[in-house]
């Protein structure tokens, strides 16, 4: 999974994944579906020190073959184009990377730059031109 690796600190993150496979008698059209959960080590945008985020997807997918017709797939479900064996590393991969927030940063309370955001605030050097301009 380097497309994943190359967005984490380092390699100490670990990957669940529990899918199912089955193929529907009527169409005999395959489905994938189940859980993939991640966690994973990668650099808070905030603060830019490390952190662990913990990833959850939640695929179902309809396989189909490429000579197949796309029409006889269920309207509002993710399709699957095989030709031939596929990797499961490459799904899991872009599932996980789907999942992933495009900014990824702690929770405001467990940040370090959240003390930077309670400091006591400068007066803002116009205000008193907004005084001036209330007075007739």
């Amino acid at each position: 999974m380097g497309r994943l690796r190359a967005l984490c600190v380092d390699e100490s993150g670990t990957v669940s994944i529990s899918l199912s496979f089955e193929r529907s008698g009527d169409r005999g059209l395959g489905r994938m579906q189940g859980t993939i959960a991640a966690s994973l080590q990668v650099v808070c945008q905030r603060c830019l020190e490390k952190m662990t985020l913990v990833l959850r997807a939640e695929p179902s997918v309809i396989l189909i073959r490429a000579q197949d017709r796309e029409d006889l797939t269920p309207r509002n479900t993710d399709s699957l184009v095989v030709d031939g064996p596929i990797l499961l590393s490459n799904i899991v991969e872009d599932e996980l990377l789907l999942a992933m927030p495009m900014v990824p940063m702690h929770d405001i309370d467990k940040c370090l730059a959240g003390e930077y955001r309670h400091r006591q605030e400068k007066p803002n050097p116009f205000s008193v031109l907004g005084e001036l301009k209330h007075k007739d």
